[in-house]
């Protein structure tokens, strides 16, 4: 018996399912002559298109011609005009994917209404989509409208080349994919887990139900393929079913965009019903998804091949967005994500259910995005196409030193940021309720304007607190200069300052409208009251640096026990080398810019022949050290082991290369008796 009539029973039915999760059930039928009145026929947007709409409103008629003669009537009439006029985009992903993927959906729910010539002139909209030069979500958008091609002619052999084609994208690869580490590369090496990423899942998904039991059915491996993708990937990628804005590129301008990842249960369900592997992990997944109450997933991981670290905590979740010499920065194109420019400049995102980036993102100023070590009051920043330049050349980072470790608890990620005229060395590290970020060797000797880094930028939520030598105060509104702060607490949330520096600080108004960072957009002006605080360092700085710690969950009267440091020690921050001690964890963790030494104070030194982030945890079995590439090259790390009660050990750590080129590889070795990484008799218990 052929596949064809339940392939198609089963996209009519997946069809009639969106219609009605979208409320779109009984659309206003359109005119004799088969126009909606509120379409623009003529426009030729690239990215809002309103033609597209007369599509949507036709494939709700058509979810309702078998039951309803009048509605039938309508979606006949529609259809005649866009195959009269034939509609065009400016943008080719309208005319080549959007619509045939929209009319030959049309079609399928028609099928049995359908004249021959109707047929024939459908199959030439459809044959617009090619697979010439598609990869990843691209190359699964075209094997859709060519499995609705394949319904219309009734060709078992287009059907079976769609469905092959689309297995040979559920594959780990190194081009734009799937990637060995598990996020999602589209437009050259750009992290788009929550953007592209996101359509590949679901739709991955949707075609591996249409062709179950049939002998186009997806293999073991390609459910595999995939099912890691979601769990090891997107899973780190999001928080009460928004994803973190860093991973959805230009797709972060378009509102509402982040809460799409909710749109995942159900696909993860059917992906667990399908026999795929992990399947008690796949319904936790999407149970997460369905409740966003629930506790996310707990713990830390690093994408190499995306310059990415996901921090989760039952709490608060915090990712860090880098970038290197290896990948491109996060985009703009189609008049979307206008404001992009600085995301992977060190986007340091703290997020919990009542703070949210997206919401703010309208309004924030993106010159001063947290974590980022910017001139903020600098002209207008550069804008590329897709990820490219004006010569056609990829959009990367400024440096090859780029990288990070994770444990599964804890790690740490690293940068050399080298861009608009700004130098410096920035690391973040994370342990179990706090992480610190550390930035050195900071130089711009052709600023204009004075050079910052934001450590926060986010909805002011109650009063400001701060502390300085001289006693504590709040700010109530405006901007303020805070030379010798100690502390500083908002909604929850502290910033411990090790060292004095010149921190700013304000609570202000601010306006913008989603028109500001997507042309197609609303105008209409939002309002927020933000609360923002920075480090200051001058004009033209030379060799300039700052510290400090942010406790994600805490109370003032816990941040001032804790700013005495007694918990975490810095160890160095120098351009060469920068390192944390936590000594209540017995953790160490380090970014060698160079090999070089480090010295742990009456404990050990640490030695190493080459860039490398490194971890070193005290564990029952021994000593524990995660070590990864901080230029992202494989070879052999020595890790040399200087002990101060006596003896050396050397330890050869392989680093893996190609696709895997800056995963973290771990040793565990067997310090002499008596070391030990904790010191808590010094440690206060607050």
């Amino acid at each position: 018996m052929s596949a064809i009539p339940l392939i198609r029973r089963r996209l009519c039915a997946v069809l009639r399912d969106q219609v009605a999760r979208d409320g779109n059930v009984a659309p206003v039928l359109p005119g004799a002559d088969g126009e909606w009145p509120d379409v623009d026929y003529q426009d030729r947007s690239a990215a809002t298109w309103s033609p597209s709409t007369h599509l949507q409103g036709l494939i709700s008629l058509a979810c309702r011609a078998g039951c309803d003669p009048a509605a039938r009537d309508a979606a006949f009439r529609a259809l005649e005009l866009w195959l009269v006029r034939d509609p065009r985009s400016d943008n080719w992903w309208h005319n080549q994917i959007g619509t045939p993927i929209a009319l030959g959906g049309a079609a399928t729910l028609l099928d049995g209404y359908l004249t021959s010539d109707q047929r024939r002139r459908i199959a030439w909209v459809l044959s617009r989509s090619r697979w010439e030069q598609m990869t990843g979500q691209n190359a699964l958008w075209v094997a859709q409208a060519k499995i609705r091609r394949g319904l219309l002619t009734s060709d078992p052999h287009l059907l079976a080349d769609a469905f092959a084609r689309s297995a040979n994208v559920l594959v780990t690869t190194t081009g734009e994919g799937i990637q060995p580490d598990q996020s999602f590369h589209q437009h050259g090496a750009q992290l788009y887990s929550g953007g592209y990423g996101h359509a590949f899942a679901c739709d991955a998904i949707a075609l591996v139900a249409l062709a179950a039991g049939t002998p186009f059915a997806f293999t073991d491996r390609a459910l595999g393929v995939l099912t890691d993708c979601l769990l090891d990937g997107q899973r780190w990628m999001m928080r009460d079913g928004r994803y973190d804005l860093a991973c959805q590129g230009r797709e972060s301008s378009r509102p509402g965009a982040a809460k799409r990842a909710h749109e995942l249960a159900r696909a993860v369900r059917a992906l667990a019903g399908a026999d795929a592997p992990r399947r008690t992990e796949l319904l936790a997944f999407a149970a997460r998804l369905a409740e966003a109450d629930r506790a996310p997933v707990v713990g830390v991981r690093y994408f190499w091949r995306s310059d990415y670290l996901a921090v989760h905590r039952r709490r608060w979740s915090a990712s860090v967005k880098t970038s290197s010499t290896r990948t491109v920065l996060p985009e703009s194109g189609n008049g979307e994500g206008l404001r992009n420019w600085h995301v992977a400049d060190g986007l340091c995102l703290l997020q919990r259910s009542d703070r949210q980036a997206h919401e703010l993102a309208p309004v924030w100023d993106w010159r001063r995005l947290p974590g980022t070590t910017t001139e903020p009051q600098a002209g207008p920043d550069p804008m590329g196409t897709f990820g490219l330049d004006g010569q056609g050349n990829w959009i990367t980072g400024g440096s090859s030193c780029c990288g990070g470790v994770a444990d599964g608890n804890s790690g740490l990620a690293a940068m050399q940021l080298r861009k608009d005229g700004i130098s410096a060395c920035k690391a973040w590290f994370f342990f179990e309720d706090e992480y610190v970020a550390l930035g050195a060797g900071i130089e711009a000797p052709r600023a204009r304007c004075p050079v910052q880094t934001t450590i926060e930028q986010t909805t002011c939520a109650g009063q400001v607190e701060y502390a300085t030598a001289a006693g504590r105060n709040k700010i109530l509104t405006g901007e303020r200069s805070l030379p010798d702060v100690r502390w500083v607490y908002h909604n929850s949330v502290g910033y411990l300052f090790p060292y004095t520096a010149a921190v700013g600080c304000a609570v202000v108004d601010r306006t913008g409208s989603w028109a500001d960072i997507s042309r197609s957009q609303s105008t209409d002006p939002i309002h927020e009251v933000l609360f923002s605080l920075w480090v200051d360092h001058g004009q033209r700085p030379t060799d300039g640096g700052y510290a400090y710690v942010v406790i994600p969950d805490t109370t003032p009267a816990e941040l001032a026990a804790r700013a005495d440091m007694s918990r975490l020690a810095v160890l160095t921050n120098t351009a060469h080398l920068q390192a944390v001690w936590h000594r209540e964890l017995g953790i160490v963790q380090a970014v060698f810019h160079q090999p070089g030494v480090l010295r742990i104070p009456e404990i050990a030194d640490v030695e190493v022949d080459r860039p490398v982030l490194i971890q070193l945890s005290e564990q029952p079995l021994g000593l524990r050290i995660a070590v990864a590439s901080a230029l992202g090259q494989p070879g052999t790390a020595i890790v040399r082991l200087g002990f101060a009660t006596g003896g050396r050990l050397d330890v050869r750590i392989e680093l893996p290369g190609e696709g895997f080129a800056g995963q973290t590889t771990t040793a565990i070795c067997s310090p002499p008796r008596g070391f030990r990484l904790t010191d808590r008799m010094e440690t206060s218990n607050a």
